[in-house]
């Protein structure tokens, strides 16, 4: 049941992320989740590495297959790192949530006696308001000050005492109160920025290919590649300079 309530949360957060090999545009702040990371970061430096070094042996001269035979292998070690970081960090991330949710759902009732008299006088009250005095208060209420009982006994309000046109004042506020009182997880800031890092590893695709992303300075965004392709691009881009001497 968590797992599923997890993942149609991750649901309604997915974002619009391209998966083309450069993203252009105002990305710092979506891809900050993984530049800040000090794991992440670290990972680069050893793709910056495995690129310098590459380039170093070419220059040097040593023959392609040679060099294929010393990198290769520390590409799809390199890659297996990248898939790693990301499975980890995703397990982490659910399972912090996870502790989000039963954490804010727990019955903070400290005096069973006095919590009964509040309901009783709570539902004496509403038993007295007109319907234009009900649709005032539900519009009046704050998720911060309503419990779960409180919301039934107004949803029984809006089922039982309200007509169509006065349910329709009610019923945005109403679905307001639901999440809150429900889901009161879903406002905490902590859980929200989770969920986006979540949806933004996530749909890279990252924990299964082990895709590397790095900053574009040229387009002020970021490149999506796979570190293959990146490899291939280093030996090609010092071939392409020798043949320019």
């Amino acid at each position: 049941q968590d797992k599923k309530r997890f993942y149609k949360q991750i649901k309604k957060k997915e974002l619009c992320i391209m998966t083309t090999t450069t993203y252009q545009g105002t990305s710092q702040d979506v891809w900050s989740v993984l530049f800040d990371n000090r794991k992440y970061k670290d990972l680069l430096d050893e793709v910056n590495k495995l690129i310098e070094d590459t380039k170093r042996l070419y220059k040097q001269g040593y023959r392609l297959e040679a060099i294929d035979e010393q990198q290769k292998p520390k590409v799809t070690e390199l890659e297996n790192k990248f898939k790693q970081f990301a499975t980890d960090r995703l397990n982490e991330i659910e399972q912090r949530c996870n502790e989000i949710e039963k954490e804010s759902q727990q019955d903070n009732v400290k005096d069973p006696q006095t919590e009964i008299i509040k309901r009783q006088n709570l539902e004496a009250r509403l038993s007295f308001y007109n319907d234009s005095e009900i649709v005032d208060y539900i519009n009046s209420k704050d998720v911060t000050n309503t419990d779960i009982y409180e919301l039934s006994l107004l949803q029984q309000k809006y089922d039982n005492q309200l007509n169509e046109s006065q349910q329709r004042q009610v019923a945005f506020k109403l679905e307001e109160l639901k999440q809150g009182v429900l889901y009161p997880y879903t406002t905490n800031e902590e859980y929200k920025n989770l969920m986006f890092e979540y949806s933004v590893i996530n749909q890279t695709g990252m924990a299964k290919t082990g895709v590397v992303i790095t900053k574009n300075e040229q387009y002020g965004g970021v490149e999506i590649k796979q570190l293959t392709e990146r490899y291939k691009n280093a030996i090609n881009e010092v071939k392409q300079s020798n043949n320019r001497r």
